[in-house]
């Protein structure tokens, strides 16, 4: 079963520099975005904002958040929907607080991003250079996709030959009566 999930990422730009957290070597170390995942009981911007606090220590409005880029990302387990917001104002100074999870936030040059930064990252700060609301990435080998698309299909085929049985059957029964 697939699962699906809503994330939300900050992008938070100044002087041709781009805001980013390094993770720490046992969450991957790479370089990635400040946000999360919007849990049930929350909209976007609100999860945004918690994770933001939570993070970076800074404080957001909803109103200083814009949209800016709209990614779709399949893997072979999951299909995640991430917004990216760009922030222009924030309260608080800016510093690491989940040390667990972050080594450093650093500020780095957009057009120069560190070697170790995510691939998600990179492909979401060119689509967004490019004016490109929305973009999509499929993460895996294609054939385990393909594979995966038989499997469903053949279900969904099953499936239809298990109504018509019923139907069938039902059709019989009422003949019958």
């Amino acid at each position: 079963m697939t699962t699906k999930t809503i994330k939300v990422r900050l992008i938070i730009e100044e002087e041709k520099k781009v805001l980013l957290l390094e993770q720490t070597n046992e969450n991957g170390g790479k370089y990635t975005l400040a946000g999360g995942t919007v849990e049930d009981v929350e909209f976007a911007r609100k999860a945004l904002i918690r994770e933001c606090k939570e993070e970076i220590g800074i404080k957001l409005k909803p109103d200083d958040l814009v949209v800016v880029h709209i990614l779709h990302k399949k893997k072979i387990e999951e299909d995640r929907l991430t917004i990216y917001f760009k922030a222009t104002k924030w309260e608080n100074r800016i510093k690491c607080k989940e040390k667990k999870k972050f080594a450093a936030v650093s500020w780095c040059d957009i057009d120069n991003l560190p070697i170790r930064t995510s691939f998600t990252v990179r492909h979401v700060i060119e689509q967004i250079k490019m004016g490109a609301l929305y973009s999509e990435l499929l993460v895996g080998k294609e054939s385990a996709f393909k594979k995966i698309r038989e499997e469903r299909k053949e279900r969904k085929k099953q499936e239809k030959n298990e109504q018509k049985t019923l139907l069938n059957k039902s059709a019989y029964s009422k003949n019958d009566v």
